[in-house]
């Protein structure tokens, strides 16, 4: 009796998914992942602190971004893991990269049907513009001359599977090369009418 208990009294319980994830099985679970592939995360408040285009204002003591705003300002180490902190924005974009390499997967899995054509164009032009954006945080501006020498950032296009999984660090060029590939094989799959 526990041998045929074992044997049989698992499957159903087993075959249930034990958590919320998403499955890709559908045209529409595809289209509504698109969602997420969106960064969450703002890179202007990076952008406006670290420049010459930032002013001093005197603020009470305690204000929420006073120990992110004097880091940044004085592109020091930051201590910060708040909403609009290097660590969060970099975290956040990539996360939009991983959404997208999710989606792009499971269109190719499922054949890649006429009808999901524009989310592929769409999650190609959200994973090109969030490397986009991090390539110009986390690099030395494109520059002819040194692009092909100058470290960019890695280029994600490929879904993880693994807990850690180590990244080649790719030259400004290359991930510039990337980033149009991207743009150009996603842009004439947009199509207005299907938003």
């Amino acid at each position: 009796a526990l041998l045929t208990g074992l044997l049989t009294g698992c499957n159903d319980f087993l075959d249930k998914v034990p958590d919320n994830r998403t499955v890709l099985d559908t045209p529409d679970a595809i289209r509504e992942l698109l969602v997420n592939a969106y960064p969450s995360a703002h890179s202007y408040h990076i952008c406006e602190t670290m420049s010459d285009n930032v002013g001093e204002r005197d603020v009470s003591s305690g204000h929420s971004r006073e120990v992110l705003n004097r880091e940044m300002y004085n592109w020091e180490d930051n201590t910060q893991t708040s909403q609009d902190h290097p660590i969060y924005v970099w975290t956040k974009f990539y996360e939009g990269i991983a959404t997208a390499n999710m989606a792009l997967e499971a269109i190719e899995e499922i054949g890649t049907p006429e009808e999901l054509l524009p989310a592929k164009g769409e999650a190609l032009l959200c994973r090109a513009f969030a490397h986009f954006i991090l390539v110009n945080l986390w690099g030395e501006h494109y520059d002819p001359a040194t692009a092909s020498t100058n470290l960019g950032v890695p280029y994600v296009t490929e879904v993880e599977k693994k807990v850690i999984v180590p990244y080649k660090r790719e030259t400004v060029e290359k991930v510039y090369e990337l980033i149009e590939k991207d743009f150009r094989e996603g842009y004439p799959l947009i199509k207005d009418e299907v938003y």
